[in-house]
């Protein structure tokens, strides 16, 4: 681990991975012999190439396979680490065996999203979304940073859909078949409890709101026919992806706020 990382992960991160996520072999039937999951020595080296990309860096002298992963995991540097919780991930996923590992994924989401510094434009946090919908943010503000604005656009798009997807999912608010993020937003704003009071000069507010309406009827079209998301040759220039992109994280930024209130 780079001591200067404030993002690296912590030997108490570490070891929830491995005793609370991966598990120790024979660790939950009491009996905890130190060898990590189902790996044998042979699968624990190619666990690192062939799950998280990364050569294997060499076992630790004398080192169970629990012990060599804490060493090793430790000694990368942080944007190895996130490989290797990817690869955690792929390698160990949720099954009717091991359902104890629902509750952890989110949590091992939280240290890679930490680690690769995601960035939620518009600031908020959307406590709710789902990976998808950050994998979507991350991407949407590493082409922008790198003057990829139109680029950008689809990956806040599939943001902001995948987000309104998830609000109506959580308060079962019915959508028709495969919804557009105009029909999303109208069935939020006719149905969601919480936006049943807009506060103070909520007139006023409510008329925002319902323009918000109109700017996701458009979305749909500027993305299909405007963006890299389809082999346009025509593309939006930056001061008008720029546009789209604010519009949009004005929607879920507000929706953020009030929702999780």
């Amino acid at each position: 681990m780079i001591d200067e990382d404030p993002t690296a992960l912590t030997h108490g991160e570490v070891l929830f991975i491995v005793n609370r996520y991966i598990g120790v072999a024979g660790g939950f039937l009491g009996i905890d012999d130190g060898y990590l999951g189902q790996f044998s020595y042979r699968t624990f080296r190619e666990f690192f190439p062939e799950y998280c990309n990364i050569d294997f860096p060499g076992w630790p002298e004398g080192a169970t396979t629990r012990e060599a992963f804490i060493e090793i995991v430790k000694a990368l540097p942080s944007q190895a680490q996130v490989k290797v919780l990817r690869g955690v991930l792929q390698r160990f996923p949720v099954t009717p065996k091991a359902a104890f590992r629902q509750e952890q994924v989110a949590q091992i989401n939280a240290l890679i999203a930490r680690i690769e510094g995601v960035k939620l434009i518009g600031g908020g946090d959307l406590k709710g979304a789902s990976e998808v919908v950050r994998a979507a943010l991350q991407d949407a503000q590493a082409l922008m940073e790198s003057g990829g604005s139109a680029r950008a656009v689809d990956r806040v798009h599939t943001a902001l859909h995948g987000y309104l997807k998830f609000i109506c999912q959580e308060e079962e608010i019915e959508v028709p078949d495969q919804p557009t993020i105009g029909a999303l937003l109208r069935a939020i704003k006719l149905n969601h409890p919480k936006l049943a009071n807009l506060g103070e000069r909520s007139g006023e507010v409510r008329i925002i709101l319902n323009s918000f309406g109109t700017i996701a009827g458009v979305l749909n079209p500027i993305r299909n026919n405007a963006s890299p998301a389809h082999p346009n040759k025509a593309l939006l220039e930056e001061p008008e992806a720029w546009l789209v992109i604010n519009a949009c994280t004005s929607i879920y930024t507000y929706l953020d706020k009030k929702l999780s209130a």
